[in-house]
């Protein structure tokens, strides 16, 4: 988001491209000082094929290259400066730059929004001021410089960071630390290529969207990974997954900082559970773009993902030749909800003619050690499963890296892989991480070595995961309310007091019933007579509660009464109910008591809503009533969710087997609940700017149909 509070477009490839691939090059500040940040980006710079100048009114020449006293004195206006003077001289070099029609520039200098002292950061708003309003775009301050290895080029003061012979790779690496950027960067001694490394600093205008989108644009990265702490427009990261689904590039993203928690106030289960955390997670989710829960595990994935291209079936075969590490395969492919479908046809007829008796033709396919006494038992099992159309990856665990024997293998994946047009996986079980043949799967064209059994499947569960998301983008969605659900519910919010946060149970339950959710038949009373009336005109049992919008967790207040059988139990129910209320500290307002029908028997779930302050409304189901927050079984997505999406949701939860007939009971309405996550999340959506929270709590699911049984909306303006 600009300074102005405008939202703006991600910048790309057009917009950047003077920046990040420039063909002219000034530094300001240059130095002949050894070990200076100036003096160490200069020597980086060598390897600099276009026009190179320097800026410094002490010299004439530094080294060769030509210095100049100001920008203005420059004989052309580069496409780059690289800013290497302290922080009181930033500010004017930056409008001087913006005058000679500069594109951009890198700022090194620190002490800015970081220091949080006031004109400190004020001084840094003033620069993205000028970013936007003289159209030149500026990376820092706060930063140590990027590297083009698709270029030869090192715009930074890293010591060391170029050097001869060094190739350009596939991947792209954005990070908002630069130290641990630069960790991941050190790939490259492994022999993984990497095409960028674009450090972010303060992001004052060029952020890490921006960045992440120049390399989804940029033709020669083919993966991105990003090291990320935050993002300050959520709308902007939801548009950059999509377009990293039209571009085909996929990003991989470590989130740092998943402990923190919302500031606003916490007034629902919903938004106990759903938290900073769950809405990048769901963005990550929503949009195709994968989440590593380890920074380890970034580069391994980005490879894989760079050299996999589309899944051709979600099946994976495994091959092994050891009964363990197939064992530990099927384990994790079972945990990340990965296929292993068993070999047949002609398949199965092939490796039974292979395999000895004492192996397994069953996925995982075992072929024993006999394969290091004939190798010809790995060429024929590779080329049955690749063949087979059920498998669209194969994995290769290799357990002991021996030389002369993996770097043969290599080469027989790589003829393979490429083939039958499908990636090859190798777990590497051994922990001599660069044993033989280590490198060659590091910089194969089509193998990919992931040095962990749990991360090989989580990586192809996110691959299958984002070709899912690629293949229903451009579906159209269909909202189930009718036309008129918004005027409805938002009469329902207009016709509560101003200074009400929370809504009853009662004056929320007809929100839910303006987008057609099933609620429970109910009535408020003021008096234990009018209980006892409305309770045989609703028919017994019913359940009586205190309706307050000061209490928003009735059970825990004791002011629920359930099964309540007859006229008198009525009368006492609603005496003890009131009583209870008096109880409660501080002192509620309260309305009187609902009277409402007992709700069929079903599985309690839970369907809640919550407004993120960056990525909008969320959506969550999981196991309701009072195991809510206990078990926290529950998966969530931005809002508005299709019925696919949210099948998909329910059918991901742990609990979800209650729900299918578990253990002799007969199966719930999975369709109804799927219908009322639909309308909950299409709620949320229409009513964002309305309502900050919803929570649904039980909705009861039977054999046929669902009833919310208690709900919470709490509002709040966007």
């Amino acid at each position: 988001m600009s300074s102005k509070g405008k939202k703006r477009d991600l910048y790309g490839v057009k917009e950047l491209g003077r920046t990040i691939n420039p063909k002219t090059i000034a530094v300001a500040g240059a130095s002949a000082t050894a070990g200076s940040f100036a003096n160490n980006t200069q020597v980086n710079l060598k390897s600099f094929k276009g026009d190179l100048y320097y800026i410094n009114p002490k010299y004439e020449e530094i080294d060769g290259v030509a210095c100049y006293p100001t920008v203005a004195d420059l004989p052309v206006a580069p496409d780059l400066v690289v800013c290497c003077l302290p922080r009181p001289l930033v500010e004017e070099t930056v409008l001087a730059c913006a005058e000679k029609g500069v594109g951009g520039m890198i700022l090194f200098a620190s002490g800015y929004k970081e220091t949080a002292i006031p004109e400190r950061i004020e001084a840094e708003k003033r620069l993205t001021e000028i970013a936007e309003s003289e159209n030149i775009r500026l990376i820092g301050p706060n930063s140590i410089g990027i590297y083009n290895v698709a270029s030869g080029a090192a715009f930074t003061f890293t010591p060391g960071t170029t050097r001869p012979g060094l190739d350009a790779g596939r991947i792209g690496i954005v990070s908002q630390s630069g130290a641990l950027g630069t960790a991941l960067a050190q790939c490259i001694e492994t022999g993984i290529g990497i095409s960028h490394f674009l450090p972010c600093g303060n992001s004052c205008d060029v952020d890490v969207c921006d960045l992440v989108n120049y390399l989804v644009e940029e033709p020669s990265t083919k993966a991105v990974t990003c090291l990320l702490e935050g993002v300050k427009d959520g709308a902007r990261m939801i548009e950059l997954g999509w377009r990293s689904l039209e571009h085909d590039t996929p990003v991989v993203w470590y989130k740092t900082g998943v402990g923190e928690i919302s500031t606003q106030a916490v007034l629902s289960h919903t938004g106990s559970l759903v938290g900073t955390a769950e809405a990048y997670d769901a963005t990550f989710r929503k949009t195709g773009m994968v989440a590593v829960q380890n920074m380890e595990h970034m580069i391994e994935t980005a490879q894989f993902l760079a050299k996999a291209g589309k899944p051709s079936a979600p099946g994976v075969g495994i091959i092994v030749g050891s009964g363990g590490s197939g064992i530990m395969c099927s384990d994790k492919a079972e945990e990340f909800g990965v296929p292993l479908p068993q070999p047949k046809g002609k398949t199965l007829e092939v490796l039974e003619e292979i395999v000895p008796e004492f192996g397994s033709t069953a996925n995982p396919i075992d072929v024993t050690a006999e394969a290091l006494r004939n190798p010809d038992f790995y060429s024929r099992s590779v080329a049955a499963v690749l063949e087979d159309p059920d498998y669209g990856v194969l994995a290769m665990p290799q357990t002991v890296a021996l030389e002369g024997v993996i770097e043969g293998r290599v080469a027989l994946f790589e003829e393979m892989a490429e083939k039958y047009g499908k990636p090859v996986v190798v777990p590497w079980n051994s922990p001599w991480r660069e044993g033989p043949g280590s490198r060659a799967l590091d910089e194969s064209e089509r193998v990919a070595i992931f040095r962990s059994t749990s991360n090989t499947f989580a990586a192809i569960a996110a691959w299958l995961h984002r070709d899912k998301i690629a293949n229903r983008r451009n579906e159209a969605f269909a909202p189930l309310a009718g036309a008129d659900a918004k005027a409805a519910a938002k009469a329902v919010l207009d016709g509560v007091a101003a200074d009400v946060t929370s809504l009853t149970e009662r004056e929320s339950k007809l929100v839910l019933a303006a987008y057609g959710i099933p609620v429970t038949r109910e009535k408020l009373v003021t008096d234990a007579d009018a209980a006892a009336a409305t309770a045989r005109e609703i028919g017994f049992p019913v359940v009586m509660k205190a309706e307050s919008p000061d209490i928003p967790h009735k059970t825990e207040a004791g002011v629920i009464r359930l099964g309540v059988a007859d006229a008198d139990a009525a009368r006492a129910a609603f005496d003890e109910i009131m009583a209870a209320a008096d109880r409660v500290e501080p002192k509620p307002r309260v309305n009187g008591v609902v009277v409402q029908n007992m709700a069929p028997a079903g599985t309690e779930m839970m369907i809640g809503a919550r407004r993120d302050p960056q990525f909008g409304p969320l959506i969550m189901v999981g196991l309701g009533g009072v195991w809510v927050e206990v078990m926290r079984d529950t998966a969530y997505s931005l809002a508005p969710v299709g019925r696919v999406e949210a099948r998909e949701m329910i059918e991901s939860l742990k609990s979800y087997k209650l729900l299918t007939g578990f253990r002799g009971a007969p199966p719930a309405d999975i369709d109804g609940l799927v219908d009322a996550v639909c309308r909950v999340s299409e709620l949320a959506a229409d009513m964002r700017e309305d309502i900050a929270e919803i929570d649904v709590n039980p909705i009861l699911v039977g054999r046929t149909g669902c009833m919310a049984v208690d709900a919470l909306v709490v509002r709040g303006k966007e």
